[in-house]
């Protein structure tokens, strides 16, 4: 079950999408919901989902990704490469955030698909992302009451002769 924003990314990435892949932390947590900061890498297909992740977040990501299909990497383009032939994708999105070697190690790898490392994709989840969906508010709400609960609690240890060590620890 594809969520309605990668649909939306679909959508915005035009007619006759193939594939993307996603290696940004910001871009991959709000597609995937789970933040393994630069870890993993994401295959947007158009019916599917495909995380690569490594062992250190493998049991957290089966535990809480409930829309992708979490792959333990191994050798990620080569995994990447296999499932491509197997959908028949020629064309792959990249996102022009990704290093000169990213890119470079990505031709390589997927010889035979046609990479589009241009402004598309990384523009497209921008755009996305810009716009706040309910839960995204909600989330804000939660992060400023509990920023709130934590200014009042921290406010009466406050006062000359005590530390900032012993601030950051209350």
């Amino acid at each position: 079950m594809l969520t309605q924003r990668v649909q939306k990314l679909k959508d915005a990435l035009g007619p006759g999408f193939e594939a993307a892949l996603v290696q940004t932390g910001a871009n991959k947590f709000y597609l995937l919901d789970f933040d393994a900061g630069d870890a993993g890498t994401l295959l947007v297909l158009p019916e599917r989902l495909v995380y690569f992740i490594d062992s250190r977040y493998i049991e957290a990501a089966r535990r809480d990704i409930h829309h992708a299909e979490v792959v333990p990497e191994k050798n990620v383009l080569a995994q990447v490469a296999e499932l491509l032939e197997q959908q028949g994708v020629r064309r792959l999105f990249l996102e022009d955030k990704i290093t000169v070697a990213q890119c470079r190690r990505a031709k390589e790898k997927l010889a035979g698909v046609e990479l589009d490392a241009g402004p598309a994709l990384s523009e497209a989840l921008s755009g996305l992302r810009a716009i706040k969906d309910e839960q995204e508010i909600g989330r804000m709400r939660q992060a400023q009451r509990i920023t709130d609960d934590c200014f009042a609690h921290i406010l009466p240890f406050i006062k000359e002769g005590v530390r900032e060590v012993d601030l950051m620890l209350e």
